[in-house]
C-alpha cells in the first residue's frame, strides 16, 4: 500500500449460517437451496457490532424451539459424527441427557451392530424423533447442542 492510497475499508456481515443450506449425500442426494440474498441479515462497520448482533439473533432463536425439521445433524457431515462440531458434551454424556429427557439414543441399524454411530444414524433419528418429542425434550435437546450456530459473521473489503 502506498501513502496515496487510502486504507482498505471493511464491513462486517451477519449472514445465516451457509451450512444450513446443504443437505448431506443420506439424505438421498446432496441438496442445496441457496439462501434469499445470500442469507445476509445485516451489515456493520464495527466487527464487535456485528458479533453482539449475532449473539442476540443466536440468543433469540435458541428461546423459541427450532421447528423439528430443523435437523442439527446434518451440520455433522462426514460419515464418522463429529461431536465437537454439535455439542461440548462427550458421546456418553449425550446420551445421559437424551435419556434423563426420556429419549432414547440412536443405534446403528441391526446389521451394522457393533460399529460407531454415524452421523447419518444421528440424522435418521432427529427426523423419526424431533417431530414426537414435547417442546421440552426439543427444548433440552438444543441446550445440549450448545456448539450450533444458525448465524456467522463474514468480513468483506469495500472497494
Amino acid at each position: 500500500m502506498t501513502m496515496s492510497e487510502p486504507a482498505a475499508q471493511r464491513v462486517y456481515v451477519v449472514r445465516r449460517h451457509p451450512e444450513w443450506e446443504l443437505k448431506p449425500f443420506w439424505n438421498g442426494v446432496w441438496e442445496y437451496r441457496a439462501p434469499t440474498n445470500g442469507g445476509v441479515v445485516r451489515a456493520f462497520r464495527s466487527k464487535e457490532r456485528a458479533e453482539a448482533f449475532k449473539a442476540r439473533l443466536e440468543q433469540r432463536r435458541r428461546q423459541r424451539v427450532p421447528n423439528p425439521r430443523v435437523n442439527p445433524f446434518y451440520l455433522s457431515r462426514a460419515w464418522e459424527m463429529d461431536y465437537g462440531r454439535l455439542t461440548s458434551f462427550p458421546e456418553s454424556v449425550l446420551d445421559d441427557w437424551l435419556r434423563d429427557l426420556g429419549l432414547t439414543p440412536p443405534v446403528p441399524p441391526p446389521h451394522m451392530t457393533g460399529r460407531p454411530r454415524s452421523s447419518s444414524d444421528w440424522a435418521f433419528w432427529w427426523g423419526r424423533t424431533a417431530p414426537a418429542m414435547t417442546e421440552e425434550q426439543r427444548s433440552g435437546m438444543w441446550k445440549a447442542l450448545d456448539r450450533v450456530e444458525f448465524y456467522e459473521v463474514v468480513t468483506l473489503e469495500l472497494e
